[in-house]
């Protein structure tokens, strides 16, 4: 990416925003399940994980789904500006 311009290469897509809620939704998603079994077992919890952790585990995993699934339905084209591409 050395010779393109630097709006070539700050142009945003829409799968990378939808790869990134996945992984948000997976990560936190897993963290939410191993703190349900973890938090009342001194043995397993190694994160030290409590309640509000898991409500915010929880909630930050809904997030990312929210990411995941948000219709794109808009494209900042590289000249600037928003440009609605449902028309």
């Amino acid at each position: 990416m050395a010779g393109r311009p630097a709006s070539d290469q700050t142009t945003r897509h829409p799968d990378t925003a939808k790869t990134y809620g996945w992984l948000l939704a997976a990560g936190y998603g897993l963290a939410f399940l191993y703190g349900l079994f973890a938090a009342g077992n001194s043995d397993i919890n190694f994160l030290s994980l409590n309640g509000a952790d898991n409500g915010l585990h929880l909630v930050s995993a809904v997030a990312g789904v929210a990411i995941a699934l948000w219709p794109a339905d808009r494209t900042v084209p590289r000249q600037g500006g928003i440009t609605d591409r449902s028309t």
